[in-house]
């Protein structure tokens, strides 16, 4: 089933590049990938290699979070007890583990149920009856619950409020839970909707730790600054006054306005923060501007660095212009930073170096404020020590769940998995440590080795209809516990294993029959006797394939067929199917996955309106197996250097790619066949230049028969870059991608 693939080759702009190699230190060859991920700036590509925890965003920002954070404290006042309704993948074993974790934590008792292949997907009827059979009065559904219109009604029919911490796609109309958290809701402005079900729940566990913070929660701040003409409220004047106003530590609005003073600005203050008199000129008096901003800010709580400074000189004005008292409380964030960074400068301008904030330009007054808007959060969390001990213990189970569920490794999603990656790497979790005992040599622990090693073994639970076996492994409490839960697992995806390979060789069988890539924008393979558990690693294997939209179904003949699809880039499944959802049974998912069911004899029509929709909406370039490429580079860029530096890159995975590589018209000088049914190939590759060239040694694994290339043949090879050590030595290996005929320029 493999098709030619297009070549999809980066070209950064030179100067660009040449910018960051210089300023980082790299080569080159790492510079153009940095460049390629869409950094342009030094600073921009420093912020992605460091991938720092102040990068999180606030847990406020997504819609509902104050709803589900007030319910869950009701519920510690009351002494209620609460129950997670799970999923049966790795995403929602351990996002189901984390909300049990922190309803411990929080001195809750916690019930918990993963979905059997009885129960169906989602919030299900037999859920609902676990959790009134534990005397709960609030479900929190976690991986699910988005679409769950008839559980969440059962639920609320047995008296049991519902909380949604989903990751899905939402439909129009939104089920009727206490709150639904869930960053891909149509109305939430949450910056970033890529998060795993568990990354939502961890932002769910900063929300309600933050709430623990009475100063912070539920609190209206207006964080603001003045710039004036001295040092003394009493004789000088305010000539710009700034403001942010916050709840929760998001922002609602600003303020921002010059004063005209009645007396000039000194030239030396000039000089200082660049107002002139020229620039005054035209703006409001203090009366008009204070009574506003007062306005503006109401009963908040004024927030502002050094604040003995801009809140006299607001009281002075407000004083004289309006004969107004300003009583708001006050916070200040100089004596803040000194208790929680001693031993610094607690100027803002340092504070801002040290913590790199934006803040180019100084003693502005929205410049100022927005630095100290920043300083706040950090403060806010710092502060915390629940907040920071609890989030720390998690971060292991986020990053399993994130490389799991294949979500971007970019943004919030970078910063959990290379924080995480750490935290798996020396995690106590019992169950986590016996896992990566028996699962990962060495002690390094790659995304890579997560993604193949781990995952594999916790996702087999789910899909042989166990995914209790895997949650109660990462609940265990001793290594005793977690032993044998392990061996359980291991054994589970050997089984998983020969399932897969004999159902590849089904689905394929069937596509070879049905599917003509000259025509059909669409695979879809109909298979009896299909295991439900391994459709979407058959679905992810063909659209790698044959680079079109994939739909696997089970006939099961019951007249209802359910399956998977996995859809390619720019072509977002989900949305196609609600298009064509009187096709469907059900369907639930992401832009680029999602399960479905439909009915046997609508299965011809939903194949055919599918496939119209991909015609219409997906241009035949995008209907191409494709393989991007990061960079072109030559033989001699790859030595033991770019092993160190492509270090900085990782984690890698979804949306944050592996980088490629490819040279051009290098020579075979030696190609031989390797394995037990030689169906790998090694090749040695020289560049341009003879003999004295450099050359490069690379693998190729399950490469048809058909395609061993010659000694003397010149190739276009793409590859990446590995780490290859044995016995202390430490090599460059390249893996090969692709190759063909070299293409002379």
């Amino acid at each position: 089933m493999n098709l030619e693939k297009l070549w999809i080759i980066s070209a950064p702009d030179p100067e660009t590049v040449l910018r960051i190699s210089s300023a980082l230190n790299i080569s080159e060859a790492v510079a153009k990938l940095i460049v390629a991920r869409g950094y342009s700036t030094p600073e921009e590509a420093l912020e992605f290699i460091n991938a720092d925890f102040d990068l999180l965003e606030n847990p406020f920002k997504i819609c509902d979070m104050e709803k589900a954070v007030v319910r869950l404290r009701m519920a510690v006042d009351r002494k209620e007890k609460v129950f997670v309704a799970g999923d049966r993948d790795t995403d929602g074993v351990t996002s189901t583990t984390l909300l049990v974790n922190l309803l411990h934590f929080i001195g809750i008792k916690a019930g918990w149920k993963v979905p059997t292949p009885a129960d169906g997907y989602g919030l299900s009827l037999p859920a609902v009856d676990a959790a009134v059979a534990f005397g709960s009065s609030l479900i929190v559904t976690v991986d699910c619950g988005i679409r769950d219109f008839a559980g969440i009604d059962y639920a609320r029919e047995k008296g049991i409020d519902v909380v949604v911490i989903d990751h899905h796609e939402a439909a129009a109309t939104l089920p009727a839970a206490w709150a639904i958290v869930d960053p891909k809701r149509g109305d939430c402005a949450y910056p970033f909707k890529g998060l795993s079900a568990c990354g939502v729940a961890f932002k769910f566990a900063q929300a309600y730790l933050m709430a623990e913070d009475k100063e912070f929660f539920g609190k209206k701040m207006v964080v603001f600054d003045t710039e004036t003409t001295g040092m003394r409220p009493d004789k000088d004047e305010i000539i710009e006054i700034a403001a942010i106003k916050s709840r929760n530590g998001v922002e609602i609005s600003r303020f921002e306005s010059f004063i005209k003073p009645e007396h000039p600005v000194p030239k030396s203050l000039t000089e200082i923060h660049g107002i002139s008199d020229r620039m005054l000129a035209s703006a409001p008096p203090a009366a008009d501007v204070i009574a506003k901003f007062l306005d503006f800010a109401g009963d908040a709580t004024l927030v502002a660095h050094k604040a003995s400074f801009d809140t006299n000189f607001l009281k002075e004005t407000a004083k004289r212009c309006l004969g107004r008292k300003v009583n708001n409380p006050v916070i200040d964030t100089l004596t803040e930073a000194r208790s929680q960074f001693p031993g610094t400068d607690h100027s803002l301008g340092a504070l801002s170096t040290r913590f790199n904030f934006k803040h180019d330009v100084k003693h502005r007054a929205m410049a100022d404020v927005a630095a100290t808007f920043l300083l706040y959060k950090k403060i806010v969390g710092v502060r915390n020590a629940r907040l920071q001990s609890f989030l720390k213990n998690q971060l292991d189970l986020v990053a399993l769940s994130t490389l799991a569920d294949v979500v971007p490794l970019q943004h919030e999603n970078r910063v959990l998995v290379k924080r995480g990656l750490e935290a798996l790497r020396r995690s106590t979790r019992p169950g986590i440590a016996a896992l990566r005992d028996a699962l990962v040599r060495g002690e390094t622990l790659s995304a890579k080795d997560v993604a193949w090693s781990i995952v594999p073994v916790v996702n087999s639970a789910g899909r042989m209809g166990r995914a209790d076996v895997a949650a109660r492994l990462l609940m265990a409490a001793s290594a005793e516990e977690a032993a044998p839960l392990v061996a359980e697992l291991s054994a589970m995806n050997v089984e998983r294993k020969q399932r897969v390979k004999t159902n590849m060789e089904a689905v394929v069988a069937m596509l070879e029959e049905t599917f003509d890539p000259d025509v059909d924008v669409l695979a879809l393979a109909l298979v009896k006797n299909l295991e439900h558990g391994v459709t979407g690693i058959l679905a992810n294997r063909i659209v790698n394939d044959v680079g079109r939209p994939t739909v696997i179904l089970i006939d099961d003949e019951s007249g209802v067929c359910a399956g998977t699809t996995r859809s390619i880039e720019g072509f977002d499944i989900t949305a196609a199917l609600e298009k064509i959802a009187h096709l469907t049974e059900r369907f639930g998912g992401h832009a680029g996955a999602a399960g479905l069911a439909v009915r046997t004899d609508k299965i011809p029509e939903f194949k055919e309106a599918l496939s119209e929709i991909i015609r219409r909406e997906v241009s035949p370039e995008l209907l191409k197996p494709r393989l991007r490429i990061d960079a072109e580079i030559r033989p001699e860029d790859v030595g033991g250097k770019i092993l160190d530096e492509l270090a900085m890159l990782e984690p890698t995975g979804h949306g944050n790619e592996a980088p490629i590589f490819c040279v051009r018209g290098v020579e075979v000088t030696e190609a031989r066949r390797m394995g037990d049914s030689s169906q790998h190939l090694k090749l040695i590759l020289r560049g341009s230049g003879g003999s004295d060239a450099a050359s490069i040694e690379a693998v190729a694994w399950n490469v048809h028969k058909d395609r061993l290339p010659s000694v003397g043949d010149r190739l276009d090879v793409a590859f990446g870059v590995e780490r290859n050590e044995w016995r202390g030595r430490v090599r460059v290996q390249c893996l090969i991608e692709d190759y063909r005929t070299a293409v002379m320029l």
